[in-house]
């Protein structure tokens, strides 16, 4: 069996939570030092931080019986799992859709909040930002609007990118 992909797989799924982690700060970095948004970009770093662990947790347990057979393999151990009975890759689902998506749903609001108020961004940013928390309120019960996540935060860094001031000047209504 090769376990290769589903181990490296649990790499990248990580490393996406740290790239998410870095996107909430570049958000809401500067916005801390503004009185009217210091509450919800406090808010976007705690709960993208809860988020970030909590996608850590399910990429774990979701690899684990990846990564028990391919270190059994390679250190000659069967390994402590009973593969046909093991409920960890479960459990890694119901951490990334029950609390894991509640907590980026908190975040993406909180950064939508932040970003209502910058007149260096485009509107559709933060509405969009809301329609996205919004979804991913209900990945509990269907897969789809976990893909919310990526897509708004893909189309909110094109936007910041675009943007002519990325200062804590633009979040207080000024461009630079």
């Amino acid at each position: 069996d090769d376990h290769f992909p589903d181990i490296l797989g649990a790499y990248l799924i990580t490393l996406a939570g740290v790239a998410f982690l870095r996107f909430v700060v570049g958000v809401c970095g500067d916005a801390i030092a503004v009185p009217e948004t210091r509450t919800a970009a406090i808010l976007a770093l705690l709960s993208g931080a809860v988020f970030a662990t909590l996608l850590a947790a399910a990429v774990a347990a979701a690899a684990t019986i990846p990564s028990s057979r391919f270190y059994g393999e390679i250190f000659s151990d069967t390994g402590q799992i009973a593969t046909d009975v093991s409920t960890l890759p479960q459990l890694g689902f119901v951490f990334l859709y029950l609390p894991g998506a509640i907590f980026a749903a908190a975040s993406v609001a909180s950064m939508a909040f932040v970003m209502r108020g910058r007149p260096d961004l485009p509107g559709w940013v933060a509405n969009t930002g809301f329609v996205a928390a919004a979804l991913l309120l209900f990945a509990g019960f269907f897969f789809m609007p976990l893909a919310a996540l990526p897509l708004w935060v893909l189309a909110a860094s094109v936007a910041l990118l675009r943007a002519p001031g990325r200062s804590a000047d633009a979040v207080r209504g000024r461009t630079v």
